[in-house]
């Protein structure tokens, strides 16, 4: 959610068949491709061409009266050629409108764009944590590897870079850190002087094969770094705005957590789910916040209205639950200090039918591996089947949906999320009652 008056939803224009839309906090509005190239990308996202808060609530309305009435794309945009110019904006071409009062000009954002930096900066969040763990080793690890994937996407530049190694205070890094351009998949490996001897690695010397570049940027030029492989000869600059050092002291002591939390929170459900389906990785900032979040939630002993995104729903149940006629707001998979504290007093009072400590402190992980996700028809939710072991399962229930109030950064604000309500053991046979749909996985002990 926003948390200041400069932060906006980020809403784009959408393919004919699909409406895609990513809303996150953080957001920098730019004007230019300039603004993006200097902005702080692991601190917030920056959205070339957006300048008004105006067009981006107004596209939104537009989607929303789009799904709702079954639009075709070529209404859709002349809806929103509509409600802007009501609004005062007038049509420029090229995608490009002007305010009649200001003279302030804004682009479309298309929807595939949306996705684009929804999953890049997934990236860039995951490996500016790496980069906070790599550094906080390098006297027993001062090596650094280049890995690409190394598959038929894998992108000229990205490939010479495989396997270089460099020392970490190398400049290389400087200017070839990954993520080094948009849908990056790039990584780190951290190496000892033990591990370089027993492969016989060669640890380059970065400044050697740097040099300096022109790189166009919209319609101007920046400064840029060439990377140049000894061997094939071939060059590699990173894409305007990356490639760069995180800056880890603009990240805060848990910042990657924070910042994905609140992606998979506000982002479209069925992307957020899909790119952490596809990146396990992802989990693990999660499930180290939650466990460090929870433990102070049981030091103190009270609940002060204080909540965690443990992880996503799948895209399979968020389709299931659709099926049922419930679309899902978000795919996060929320906690509140209440309800975890509410868990903790069960081990004490309902030895035989709670979860235990070990278990609380280790849901997301449990939630990530459920064995199976049931619909409960008669009190509609979720019911994640953590563990089968014989008669006995262990379950979660999810509500879908679910609006409370919370104590965040930007004061007390109301949140909609998929909240774990509560959660115990029970016997298998009761999960088989003709009340369950079995949605994703089985219930077939492990």
């Amino acid at each position: 959610m926003p948390s200041a008056p400069d932060l906006a939803y980020a809403i784009g224009l959408p393919p004919a068949d699909a409406i895609e839309y990513f809303k996150g906090r953080g957001y920098r509005l730019s004007a230019n491709a300039l603004d993006a190239w200097d902005a702080a990308r692991e601190r917030a996202f920056t959205v070339t061409g957006i300048a008004r808060l105006d067009v981006l609530q107004d596209i939104k309305g537009e989607l929303q009266r789009s799904l709702n009435d079954g639009k075709t794309y070529a209404s859709f945009k002349a809806g929103v050629e509509d409600t802007l110019r009501t609004r005062g904006w007038h049509r420029l071409g090229r995608g490009l409108h002007a305010d009649a009062e200001t003279g302030e000009v804004a682009a479309n954002l298309p929807g595939y764009r949306l996705k684009n930096i929804f999953r890049t900066n997934m990236q860039s969040a995951l490996m500016a944590g790496k980069y906070r763990q790599l550094s906080q080793q390098v006297d027993i690890a001062p090596f650094w590897q280049y890995v690409a994937v190394m598959d038929g996407k894998t992108r000229p530049g990205h490939a010479a870079m495989h396997g270089k190694v460099f020392r970490y205070d190398d400049p290389v890094w400087n200017s070839h850190y990954p993520p080094c351009d948009y849908q990056c998949r790039c990584g780190i490996r951290a190496l000892s002087q033990a591990m370089i001897d027993a492969r016989e690695l060669d640890v380059l010397d970065g400044e050697q094969y740097l040099s300096d570049a022109e790189q166009l940027v919209g319609n101007a030029s920046r400064p840029a770094k060439v990377f140049t492989d000894p061997t094939t000869k071939a060059r590699f600059v990173p894409g305007p705005g990356f490639g760069r050092r995180p800056d880890l002291a603009s990240w805060g002591r848990d910042g990657l957590a924070q910042v994905l939390g609140d992606k998979v929170e506000h982002g479209s459900p069925d992307l957020a789910a899909g790119v952490m389906a596809a990146n396990t990785r992802l989990q693990t900032p999660l499930a180290a916040e939650y466990r460090r979040w929870a433990q102070g939630v049981l030091d103190a002993g009270q609940a002060r209205s204080t909540y965690r995104v443990l992880g996503t729903a799948s895209p399979a149940v968020i389709e299931a639950v659709a099926q049922r006629g419930v679309d899902m707001v978000s795919a996060a998979l929320a906690m509140r200090d209440t309800e975890l504290l509410h868990l903790v007093r069960q081990t004490k009072s309902k030895r035989g039918a709670a979860l235990s400590m070990e278990d609380i402190l280790n849901l997301p992980a449990l939630l990530a591996n459920a064995r199976a996700v049931l619909w409960d028809t008669d009190d509609p939710a979720l019911v994640y089947v953590l563990r089968l072991v014989g008669r006995d399962a262990k379950k979660a229930v999810v509500r879908v949906n679910w609006t409370t109030r919370v104590n965040t950064e930007a004061g007390r604000e109301a949140i909609t999320a998929n909240a774990i309500r509560t959660a115990g053991r029970v016997q298998v046979g009761d999960l088989k009652a003709k009340r369950y749909e079995v949605i994703e996985g089985g219930l077939v002990e492990e």
